[in-house]
C-alpha cells in the first residue's frame, strides 16, 4: 500500500454534502495510524443510481459499493471518471 492508504478498511460512512455524496472510508495503516479516503459521488435527483466524480481505487470498490447500497445507492462498482 502507498503512505496513506489504509491496511484494513474499518468503517463506511456516506452523506449528502454540498450537492453531492461523499463516502469516507476509515480505516488503518500498516504502522497502526487511522486513515481516512473520501469519495465524492454525483448527488442523484430522486434516483439511487450515482456516479463517482473521480476514480476509485479498485482495492476500495466492495468497501464503496457496499455501504453506498446500505444507504439506498446503487453503483455498479466502475469508475469510468
Amino acid at each position: 500500500m502507498p503512505p496513506g492508504e489504509p491496511d484494513q478498511i474499518t468503517n463506511c460512512a456516506v452523506y449528502p454534502y454540498d450537492g453531492e455524496l461523499v463516502v469516507e472510508l476509515t480505516g488503518v495503516d500498516d504502522e497502526g495510524v487511522i486513515v481516512v479516503v473520501s469519495y465524492q459521488f454525483e448527488a442523484p435527483d430522486d434516483r439511487p443510481a450515482v456516479e463517482p466524480k473521480g476514480p476509485v481505487d479498485p482495492e476500495h470498490v466492495p468497501h464503496v459499493r457496499d455501504g453506498l447500497a446500505e444507504n439506498g445507492y446503487e453503483w455498479n462498482g466502475r469508475s469510468e471518471a
